[in-house]
């Protein structure tokens, strides 16, 4: 299944592992790494340039017989290529071959990572790549279509992710194109989940709410808040005092205060004069429990007598990405649905009196109403 020459070569016997008659040969980390795939009776198949080899470094790390090979690349390389799965065998190419790109890599290995991935979409070639490698970290991020500014390059370093693939690259080239990139950077150590919750919520930049907060804060209650109250500053058309506000909070119980003054201020608000039946028509028919909410009036009037928010989800009812109902039993209560189109549609909220949660058997209720209603639906469209 392996062996290994006075080099350290790797054999990887591909009959032994797949039953295919064929091995992969890689080079050594002191010989420059570089492989070739055997296939029987046919001449050598050499690596494609910035394509992975057909066995990933992670399956190399956790082999035991794999360990004299791998062991050989230096243990500080080993720990932070982890970090990049879907890139190891093109990463360990350019650093072993290169000191320029070992130098790159040693200091800042998200930016070599992401010169790789926006290499490998456009198809670069070796010499392009190996010249930016050796330039300027601004000329790579000019090369990659990217801000190129040290507030670019900072951003870059920032990020703390588990693991980068190509999912997240993506991401990151979204965020650099945004007006207010660099604010990033007040945040010294991104992880994933704190990058994206940034991206939702811009406001948060570099807020004192943001900075004085752990992780584990932003769960999915906090992030709920945070966007009803950035509904609730649209249907009260005050935005910008809005975020103002925001950003003066300094922990989670400032934000859920400011919350709660809202809803007060929205459903204190006058409802005489507001229109019945202008909704788009309910994408779900109602039973004789949970009826839909049909207009600007009765949202209004749900919001005021229920203490909580659900008027300010009117723009998006009136685009067709919402619809709210009222549950009568089990519980009284105000149901909140995502729509998407043909695909399922997600309950968002589903609030008791003053923002209250249901029991669990009103949940299911509207969980089961819901599917089922859903599932009629398909089958008419059928």
């Amino acid at each position: 299944m392996l062996n290994t020459t006075q080099h350290n070569t790797l054999h990887v016997d591909f009959n032994a592992l797949f039953g295919f008659p064929s091995y992969l040969t890689i080079s050594s980390w002191e010989q420059g790494i570089d492989w070739s795939l055997h296939v029987e009776q046919e001449p050598p198949e050499p690596r494609e340039y910035l394509k992975e080899a057909a066995i990933s470094l992670e399956y190399v790390a956790a082999k035991l017989e794999y360990q004299q090979w791998y062991q050989s690349i230096p243990a500080n390389i080993r720990k932070k290529l982890k970090k990049y799965p879907e890139m190891g065998f093109t990463l360990l190419y350019h650093i072993s071959r290169y000191i320029e790109a070992e130098e790159l890599f040693n200091s800042h290995p998200n930016l070599l990572w992401f010169l790789l991935c926006y290499a490998r979409t456009e198809k670069w070639t070796e010499d392009k790549v190996i010249n930016l490698i050796k330039g300027k970290r601004t000329h790579i991020l000019n090369a990659c279509k990217s801000p190129h500014t040290p507030a670019a390059v900072k951003l870059l370093s920032h990020l703390n992710f588990d693991t980068f693939c190509i999912k997240k690259f993506w991401k990151i080239q979204e965020t650099l194109k945004l007006t207010d990139y660099a604010k990033f950077n007040y945040h010294k150590n991104l992880d994933y989940k704190t990058f994206l919750l940034l991206i939702r919520f811009p406001v948060l930049l570099g807020s004192r709410l943001m900075l004085n907060s752990e992780e584990r804060e932003w769960n999915f209650s906090t992030q709920s808040t945070m966007t009803d109250i950035l509904n609730m500053g649209v249907n009260l058309r005050a935005e910008s005092e809005t975020h103002q506000r925001i950003k003066r909070c300094k922990n989670k119980y400032d934000l859920e205060t400011l919350h709660d003054r809202l809803i007060q201020t929205l459903n204190h608000q006058s409802i005489k004069d507001l229109p019945s039946h202008n909704f788009p028509a309910p994408p779900f028919l109602e039973t004789e429990h949970i009826k839909p909410i049909c207009g600007s009036y009765d949202l209004a009037f749900e919001g005021q007598k229920l203490r909580h928010c659900i008027r300010s989800y009117e723009p998006q009812i009136m685009k067709g990405k919402y619809y709210a109902y009222q549950i009568h039993y089990p519980e009284r209560a105000t149901i909140g649905i995502h729509l998407h189109n043909q695909d399922a549609p997600v309950i968002d909220q589903i609030k008791l009196i003053c923002n209250r949660s249901v029991s669990q058997e009103t949940q299911k209720t509207i969980e089961e109403w819901l599917a089922s209603a859903h599932l009629d639906k398909m089958r008419k469209i059928k």
